[in-house]
C-alpha cells in the first residue's frame, strides 16, 4: 500500500436559501498557496520531503517557489509524528479566480496522481492543504472530474480536508480509518445527517480503540468489489466472499470483483437496448475498462476470467500483481490448459469452473489408484445432428467410504447421496455407489472439460438435502393450458397465504412455518412442548415476519411479484437429478425417496411419530417432474415412481435411467445431470391429463477476444426481455403455449441462456414484441395493461391486498420473562450486559456489510432487505450463504462466551461450574434482552445462541411451577375474547364482524354503492360459515397444556377469526344478491376486504377494527385511505374519447361508485398523430377498494358500462 492516504481540498461555503452553494467571487491573483504535511518515520531526513516538494511545484506558470521553515505539528495520543511545510508560488502573471481554481485542481489531481503511480514520490506526496487566505479556496469546487475515481486507494476519500487540518489522522490506523469512512459513507446512503467534520474524528478514536478486522468465516475470505457505471465507480470495502480454487491458492487482496450496472443499477442490457450509441457506450463503459484495467494504489489490476454465474451478472474477477510474483498469466497458466479450445465462449466457461464457489475437501491423486475415468452410457439419436445421446453427462460415482471422508473433511453431520464437485480440469455431479468398495472415484468422459494438473482436491460446490419447492408463473402457464384446473392453483395458493398469517397468531402454525422454510438449527418444537409461545416471543415472531415478507413480498421472488407458490413439503421437492448406476430403471420410470421433516405435517405439531421424523419415503407412482427455466409444453413431464431396493441407499435425488431412446433430463429445457436441480411434485391435482407434450429438439452445440465477447453477451443479454414476452404472448394469444410465437420464443430462449457457453445469441423480431401486458406482469404506468383471464390473473388480483411490507410491535408481556426469570440472576446482570454488547456488534457487523435490516433475517437464514450492491439473484444467494456462516461463527463465539462467563463465576467461589451457576447465568441472557432500561433492537438473539440451557431453564421452571391451565395459542382469538363475556359466543362474533365491515365501509343497511353488501347477504355469509366445516376453525383452534381434560369450546375471537379466514378463500360461494350484486368477473369484495384486513390484524394484533379498545404499544397507525400506483389503459373507442373530453366529471363519479374509492384521477393522452389514445387511472380509497378499481378500470366491457352508465 502506497504512503498517500488521501487528497484534501475544501474551502468555505456560503448557502443560498434555495440549498445551492454559491461561489464568491475572488480577484485576480499571482500567488497560489499551499500547506504539505506528511508522517515522519524512522531514518527520515526532512530536507529530503524539503527537496521533493520543490521539484514538485515547479510548474510551467510557476515562477518561483518559496518554502517556509517546516514545524512539527502536536502529537496526539493516538497520531504518529506530523511535520508541515508552507509553500508559495509566485506565478509568471495575474490570474483571475477561475483561471486560479483551474491550476489548482491540476496541481491537486498532479498531486494524487503522481502519488499513486510513482513509487520514489509516493513517500513524500501525502497530505496536500490550501491555503484558505487565497484564490479560489473561498469558493467551493468539485473535484470529480479533475481527480478520476479510479485512481483512489481503497479506504480513502478526495476532497476531505479535515484529515490535515485535525493533524491527519489518517495514517495511523488505517482499518479503523477505512471503517470509519465507510461507516459515513453507509450513514449517507441511509440518509442519514452526518456533520463530517465532528463525526470523523470521534468515530475514528472510537474504532482505534475497538476496531478489529471482520471475522472470516471458514472456506471464506475478504475480496474487494467495486461497481462501474456510465458516470461513475463505486468502491467497496472487503466484504466475506465465499472462497474458490483461485482465492485459496492466491492472495485475495489482491484480487477485485467488478460488476457492470447502470446508473440505476440495473444490468446495462437494459440501458443498451434503446440507446442509439448503444456499441459506444458499451466500447467505453465496458471494453475501455477491461482493456485498460484500473490503478488503485500502487497496484494496476488486469482482466483475469469470468465465471458463467458471473458473466450472467455482468461481472468479472481482475487480479493485480501481488508480492510473490503471481500475474495474470501465471494464473492462467496454473488453472489449466486452455489452448486446445477454439471457441472463445467455451474458452471463458471453462476457465470460469476454477472459480466456481467451492468448499475444499479431501485430495485424491490425479493418477492414482483410487481415481479413475470410465467412458460414457450412451444410447438413442439426436435427431438433427445424428450423434448418439449421453444419458450419463456430467456425472460420475463415488464410493460411500470416500463420501464419508468428504464429508468429515467439511464437517458435515449428515452424508448426502451426492454432491456437486470441481476437480481438477472435471464438474458435474458425483453420486454414492454402494457397490464400490474402499476409496473410489470414478469420473466419465463428459465431465473433463480441460486438462489441468496443479488441482487434485475435490472441491465441493453443492449437496443433496431436503429442499422446499415453488411453482412459478411459467410453470403455472404451462400447467393451466395442459388443463389443469384453475381452481387448484387458487387452493394452494389461499393455503400458503392462511398458513402464513396464522403462523403470526398461532403456535401450531409458526412451527411449521419455521420447520418448513427457516434456515435455523433453534428447537422450535421442543420449546413449544415446554411451555413457550412461538409466535408471541420477539424474535422468534420477528422470524416468522421474515419468512412471511420472503414468501409474500415483492423482494426478491415473492408471491406479489412473481406468483410463487409453495407445495407443501409432502407434497413435492426440490431434487438434484442423478442416474441409476444399475441400469434397473426403465425408460419412462423414476426412482424417488425423500426425507421427512420433524414436525407433524397435519397440525403443525412436534412429530409423534407418525411421520418417521428423519425417516425416509419411497414414491410410487405418478410423479410430475421439470426443470427452471420450463417454457416449451413438453418441458414438464409425468413418470412412473417405482420402488428399486438397489436404490435405497439414494435420498433427496431423483433418480433417472440410463437407457430409452433419448435422457429424460434431455427432454426437459436440455439439462443435463452435471448438478441441474429439478422439480417433483407427487401432488395429484396438479397432474395434467393425458400424455406428455412431444419434447422440443434442444441443438447440439487473446484477451481483446475475450472482452470483445463479454462486450458482446452484456449487449446481447435479453434472456429476461424474451422471457417476458413469452409470458405476455401465452396469456394473450389463444394458443397460449402451443401458439407459434411461443415455441419460437422457447427456441431462443434456450439459445440466449446457452449464450455464455456457445457465443450464439437469438434476437426478439418485431412481431414478437408485446405492444400490451397482462395486469399480473405489474407494468401498470409503463405500459399499457389489460385484465389477465387466466390463473395467473386471478392469482394477482387475488393477492394484491396482502400486506408486503411487514412490521414488528410488541409489547413488554410479550417477552416470557416469567418463564425465564430464574432467582439469582441479577448477580450476573454485568456478564450478561457485556455479552450483549459484544453479540450486538457482531451482529451488526454482519448486517451492515450487506444492508441487511432486521437481526431476524440473520437468525432465520431467509434474507429479504440487501444493499443495492446485492440486488441481483446470485448476490442475494450468496449473502443467504455467506450471512449463515457468519451466524454459525457468532452464535460459537458467544456459546464460548458463555462457557467463559459460567466457569468465572465458579473460579470466583472456589468451585466447580453447578446447573443452578449455569441456569442463573442463562436466564439473566435472556433477561437483560428484554430489560426496559436497555433494550437494544439487534440483540434479541443473544439467549437463543444458547437454546439448550434456555430449554434446561425452560424444563426447570416447569417442574417447579407446573400448572393445568390452558395455553391460549392463538394470539388473536384471545385477545378478542378479552373484551367478548356474558353473551352467546355466536351473538357476540357477529356483532363484532358487523362492525368491522361497516368501518371498512363494506356493510351498509341501505346499500348505495356497487361497492357495498347488504345486511342479509352478510348474515348469510356468516350462517353459511357456521353450518360449513370451516367453523372448526382450523389451524386456529387453542391447544391445551399437558394434563389438561378440560375443552377449549368455540369462543367468540375464534369465531371471528375463522370468518374472517372463511371469507379470504377465494373459492366460497358466496350468496347472491340483486340489491349488492357485484360486476361480472370481479373477486368478490368480501374476499378482498376479509383476505386484507386478516394479513393486518395477525401482523399487528391490534382489534380496534372491531370496535374493541385497542394496546397503544400495538395499535396499527397506518393510514387506511391510500393512493394507488397509475395504470395505463387502452382507449378503444371513440365515444369514450369524447365522454372524457366533455363529461370527466361523470365518468370520476360513475368510478367511485362502483367500487367505493373517495377519489378518482384520469389524464387522456394521444399519440401517433392524436390516431390513438390512453388514459393514466389513479384512485384513492381503502386497500381492498383499490383493488376493486384495478379489476374494473381493466375490464374490457368498461367503455360501455360508462357510455351506457350502468353495470352488468
Amino acid at each position: 500500500m502506497i504512503s498517500l492516504q488521501a487528497l484534501t481540498l475544501s474551502s468555505d461555503r456560503v448557502e443560498s436559501r434555495s440549498g445551492h452553494h454559491l461561489k464568491m467571487a475572488s480577484p485576480p491573483s499571482s500567488r497560489l498557496s499551499f500547506t504539505c504535511v506528511w508522517t515522519q518515520k524512522p531514518g527520515d531526513d526532512v530536507q529530503e520531503f524539503l527537496a521533493a516538494y520543490k521539484r514538485f511545484f515547479e510548474w510551467q506558470q510557476v515562477q518561483s517557489v518559496k518554502l517556509q521553515p517546516p514545524r512539527k505539528i502536536l502529537k496526539h495520543e493516538w497520531e504518529d509524528q506530523k511535520w508541515l511545510v508552507e509553500i508559495s508560488l509566485n506565478l509568471h502573471s495575474r490570474m483571475n479566480a477561475d483561471k486560479i481554481e483551474s491550476l489548482s485542481v491540476e496541481i491537486a489531481r498532479r498531486w494524487c496522481t503522481t502519488g499513486l503511480s510513482d513509487k520514489q514520490m509516493s513517500r513524500y506526496l501525502q497530505w496536500l492543504q490550501p491555503d484558505r487566505k487565497n484564490g479560489f479556496w473561498h469558493g467551493w469546487y468539485a473535484i470529480e472530474e479533475g481527480i478520476k475515481m479510479n485512481s483512489i486507494a481503497f479506504g480513502t476519500f478526495v476532497g476531505l480536508d479535515i484529515f490535515a487540518e485535525r493533524h491527519a489522522i489518517v495514517a495511523h490506523n488505517e482499518g479503523a480509518l477505512e471503517e470509519a469512512l465507510f461507516s459515513i459513507c453507509t450513514a449517507l446512503e441511509n440518509r442519514s445527517n452526518v456533520t463530517f467534520a465532528a463525526v470523523l474524528p470521534e468515530l475514528f478514536k472510537k474504532l482505534c480503540k475497538t476496531y478489529l478486522p471482520p471475522a472470516v468465516p471458514r472456506g471464506s475470505c475478504l475480496v474487494r468489489r467495486l461497481f462501474v457505471t456510465p458516470s461513475r465507480v463505486f468502491f467497496l470495502p472487503p466484504a466475506v466472499h465465499a472462497e474458490n480454487r483461485v482465492l485459496r491458492k492466491f492472495d485475495a487482496d489482491y484480487a477485485l470483483r467488478v460488476s457492470f450496472r447502470d446508473d440505476h443499477f440495473e444490468l446495462l442490457s437494459h440501458t443498451l437496448g434503446s440507446h442509439d450509441k448503444k456499441l459506444e457506450m458499451l466500447n467505453e463503459v465496458v471494453g475501455g475498462f477491461l482493456r485498460n484495467g484500473i490503478k488503485i494504489g500502487d497496484r494496476h489490476f488486469r482482466l483475469l476470467a469470468s465465471s458463467v454465474s458471473q458473466l450472467r451478472d455482468h461481472g468479472v474477477w481482475l487480479y493485480a500483481n501481488d508480492c510473490h510474483g503471481n500475474s495474470v498469466e501465471s494464473i492462467r497458466a496454473w488453472m489449466g490448459d486452455f489452448s486446445e479450445i477454439p471457441s472463445v465462449a467455451k474458452k471463458i466457461a471453462r476457465m470460469g469452473q476454477c472459480f466456481s464457489t467451492t468448499e475444499e475437501s479431501v485430495i485424491v491423486p490425479l493418477h492414482g489408484e483410487t481415481m479413475e475415468d470410465a467412458p460414457d452410457i450412451e444410447g438413442g439419436v439426436h435427431p438433427v445432428s445424428g450423434k448418439r445421446y449421453v444419458f450419463s453427462d456430467g456425472i460420475g460415482v463415488i464410493s460411500e467410504s470416500l463420501m464419508k471422508k468428504v464429508c468429515a473433511k467439511l464437517d458435515m453431520a449428515q452424508v448426502p447421496s451426492a454432491i456437486q464437485i470441481r476437480y481438477a480440469g472435471y464438474k458435474g455431479m458425483l453420486c454414492t455407489n454402494n457397490a464400490l468398495q474402499g476409496d473410489k472415484l470414478i469420473l466419465r468422459k463428459s465431465m473433463n472439460k480441460f486438462a489441468c494438473v496443479t488441482s487434485a482436491s475435490i472441491e465441493v460446490i453443492k449437496v443433496s438435502a431436503p429442499s422446499s419447492v415453488f411453482l412459478n408463473r411459467p410453470l403455472i402457464t404451462i400447467l393451466e393450458q395442459l388443463d389443469v384446473p384453475r381452481r387448484v392453483f387458487l387452493h394452494l395458493q389461499q393455503n400458503m397465504l392462511l398458513q402464513l398469517c396464522d403462523a403470526l397468531v398461532n403456535d401450531g402454525a409458526a412451527l411449521r412455518a419455521l420447520g418448513t422454510y427457516a434456515n435455523t438449527s433453534l428447537p422450535f418444537a421442543k420449546l413449544l412442548a415446554n411451555g413457550m409461545s412461538l409466535s408471541r416471543e420477539p424474535l422468534i415472531r420477528a422470524m416468522i415476519l421474515a419468512v412471511y415478507e420472503s414468501l409474500l413480498g415483492k423482494f426478491p421472488l415473492g408471491l406479489k411479484e412473481k406468483s410463487r407458490i409453495a407445495i407443501p413439503s409432502e407434497k413435492g421437492r426440490n431434487m438434484l437429478g442423478v442416474l441409476d448406476e444399475t441400469s434397473t430403471l426403465e425408460y419412462g420410470q423414476v426412482f424417488v425417496q425423500y426425507t421427512h421433516l420433524g414436525i407433524d405435517l397435519q397440525n403443525g405439531t412436534p412429530d409423534s411419530g407418525n411421520n418417521h421424523s428423519g425417516g425416509t419415503q419411497v414414491l410410487t407412482g405418478t410423479v410430475l417432474v421439470t426443470k427452471c427455466p420450463c417454457l416449451h409444453p413438453g418441458d414438464v413431464r409425468k413418470f412412473e415412481a417405482v420402488d428399486v431396493p438397489a436404490l435405497h441407499h439414494i435420498r433427496d435425488c431423483i433418480v433417472f435411467p440410463a437407457k430409452g431412446p433419448r435422457p429424460h433430463p434431455n427432454e426437459m429445457a436440455g439439462s443435463d445431470l452435471d448438478g441441474d436441480e429439478y422439480i417433483v411434485i407427487w401432488e395429484q391435482d396438479l397432474f395434467f391429463p393425458g400424455p406428455n407434450r412431444e419434447p422440443m429438439v434442444f441443438s447440439d452445440t487473446s484477451d481483446d477476444d475475450i472482452i470483445q465477447f463479454l462486450c458482446k453477451y452484456i449487449l446481447n443479454d435479453s434472456v429476461g426481455i424474451m422471457s417476458n414476452a413469452h409470458l405476455a404472448w401465452a396469456d394473450q394469444l389463444p394458443d397460449g403455449i402451443f401458439s407459434y410465437t411461443c415455441l419460437e420464443l422457447a427456441k431462443k430462449i434456450s439459445t440466449c441462456l446457452d449464450f455464455a457457453k456457445t457465443g450464439i445469441n437469438a434476437e426478439l423480431t418485431r412481431s414478437e414484441r408485446v405492444q400490451k401486458y397482462p395486469d399480473f406482469m405489474n407494468k401498470r404506468g409503463i405500459k399499457p395493461v389489460y385484465r389477465s383471464k387466466r390463473v395467473l390473473g386471478e392469482l394477482y388480483r387475488l393477492n394484491k391486498t396482502l400486506i408486503s411490507n411487514t412490521y414488528h410491535a410488541y409489547t413488554a408481556a410479550d417477552f416470557h420473562s416469567a418463564l425465564f426469570d430464574y432467582p439469582g440472576w441479577q448477580k450476573h446482570r454485568h456478564a450478561a450486559e457485556n455479552a450483549r454488547d459484544i453479540y450486538e456488534d457482531m451482529m451488526m457487523r454482519i448486517m451492515n456489510q450487506y444492508g441487511i435490516e432486521s437481526e431476524a433475517e440473520v437468525v432465520a437464514g431467509v434474507i429479504n432487505s440487501v444493499s443495492r450492491y446485492n440486488k441481483s439473484k446470485q448476490d442475494k444467494t450468496s449473502v443467504e450463504t455467506l450471512v449463515s456462516k457468519q451466524y454459525r461463527e457468532l452464535t460459537e463465539a458467544m456459546q464460548k462466551q458463555f462457557v467463559v462467563d459460567v466457569e468465572a463465576v465458579s473460579q470466583r467461589g472456589h468451585s466447580q461450574p453447578t446447573q443452578q451457576t449455569l441456569l442463573e447465568m442463562a436466564s439473566a441472557w435472556y433477561m437483560v434482552t428484554c430489560s426496559d432500561e436497555q433494550f437494544k433492537e439487534h440483540s434479541l438473539g443473544l439467549p437463543w445462541c444458547i437454546a439448550d440451557s434456555l430449554l434446561l431453564l425452560l424444563k426447570d421452571r416447569s417442574c417447579a411451577q407446573s400448572t393445568g391451565k390452558t395455553v391460549p395459542r392463538n394470539l388473536l382469538s384471545a385477545k378478542i375474547n378479552q373484551h367478548s363475556s356474558g353473551r352467546s359466543s355466536q351473538d357476540a362474533a357477529f356483532d363484532l364482524l358487523c362492525a368491522w365491515a361497516r368501518k371498512e365501509d363494506l356493510l351498509c343497511d341501505t346499500v348505495t354503492k356497487a361497492s357495498q353488501v347488504c345486511m342479509s347477504c352478510f348474515k348469510r355469509a356468516f350462517q353459511q360459515y357456521l353450518s360449513s366445516s370451516h367453523s372448526s376453525t382450523g389451524a386456529l383452534s387453542c391447544v391445551k397444556s399437558q394434563g389438561d381434560a378440560g375443552s377449549c369450546g368455540q369462543t367468540a375471537g375464534d369465531f371471528v377469526s375463522g370468518f374472517i379466514r372463511y371469507l379470504t378463500m377465494a373459492l366460497t360461494g358466496l350468496p347472491v344478491c340483486n340489491e349488492c350484486c357485484s360486476p361480472s368477473g370481479q373477486v368478490h369484495k368480501l374476499t378482498l376486504a376479509a383476505l386484507y384486513r386478516y394479513s393486518r390484524l395477525v401482523m399487528s394484533r391490534d382489534v380496534c377494527c372491531f370496535g374493541l379498545p385497542c394496546d397503544p404499544d400495538l395499535h396499527d397507525s397506518a393510514d387506511e385511505v391510500l393512493e394507488s400506483d397509475p395504470i395505463r389503459i387502452n382507449v378503444q373507442t371513440a365515444r369514450f374519447v369524447e365522454m372524457l373530453r366533455e363529461q370527466e366529471g361523470l365518468v370520476k363519479e360513475l368510478l367511485c361508485r362502483w367500487t367505493g374509492v373517495e377519489e378518482v384521477n384520469i389524464r387522456l393522452h394521444s399519440y401517433r398523430s392524436r390516431k390513438y389514445h390512453y388514459i393514466i387511472v389513479s384512485a384513492v380509497g381503502r386497500q381492498w377498494q383499490l383493488c376493486c378499481f384495478d379489476e374494473l378500470v381493466a375490464q374490457p366491457w368498461l367503455e360501455d358500462a360508462i357510455v351506457n352508465r350502468r353495470l352488468g
